[in-house]
């Protein structure tokens, strides 16, 4: 049911933005003339066409800037996992070798981990 009210959805923003790009098209259809000054190029085209041209530039512009953005914030992402990871490792293996030495961490708390072993604080 959900599926069949997005697809309308999704149809209908299809045509109501095709519809104002239409309307746009029919209002500024003027020719303008693009030229470089100081080069001799110069080009003539209608005016939604020059509009449209910025605006997808703009857009490209946009995108290429925010994934620049989070490339950066992906790559210090990465490296504060790796740092957490090589953390965990120290961590898990902090708790591995007592247990494989036969030291409880309870004894170890305590300072009972030997026979010969003293604290002088007791």
């Amino acid at each position: 049911m959900f599926a069949s009210i997005k697809r309308i959805f999704k149809a209908a923003l299809i045509t109501v933005i095709t519809v104002l790009f239409l309307m746009f098209a029919v209002s500024n259809h003027a020719t303008i003339r693009l030229s470089l000054f100081p080069l001799p190029y110069s080009a003539e085209m209608p005016e939604f066409l020059f509009a449209i041209f910025c605006f997808a530039l703009g857009l490209m512009v946009g995108w290429m800037a925010i994934s620049l953005k989070l490339s950066k914030s992906q790559r210090m992402l990465k490296s504060e996992h790796k740092r957490v990871m090589a953390l965990e490792n120290e961590v898990n293996l902090q708790s591995v070798i007592p247990a494989q030495a036969g030291i409880h961490l309870s004894a170890r708390a305590s300072g009972d981990m030997d026979p010969g072993f003293r604290r002088d604080d007791k």
